[in-house]
């Protein structure tokens, strides 16, 4: 039998800090990874483009942890609006780094 919409949002709900805190480990791990892994463009980029290339990916899922954070203690949502938003622009700046 297929769950019904309710019944996720209810576990999604029941469950809220633990899932948060899960989807905040994920994406600093993968924000760690992107420390690494530099696209090659960087390497000939200066000032701000270049800070952008290095460091822009990780900055953006850091945001998203801090946005499953603040999700999972039910803060208020304009707080993690503001850490999701951060997230989306911060990502503009480096996609529009990155084919510049």
């Amino acid at each position: 039998m297929p769950c019904s919409t309710g019944s996720v949002t209810s576990f999604v709900d029941k469950h809220r800090l633990p899932l948060g805190l899960a989807a905040a480990l994920g994406c600093l791990a993968v924000a760690g990874i992107w420390l690494r892994v530099v696209p090659a463009e960087a390497d000939d980029a200066e000032g701000v483009v270049a800070f952008i290339l290095r460091y822009g990916h990780s900055i953006v899922w850091m945001l998203f942890a801090a946005t499953a954070v603040l999700v999972a203690w039910r803060a208020p949502r304009r707080w993690w609006h503001v850490t999701a938003a951060g997230a989306g622009l911060t990502y503009g700046a480096f996609v529009a780094a990155l084919v510049a």
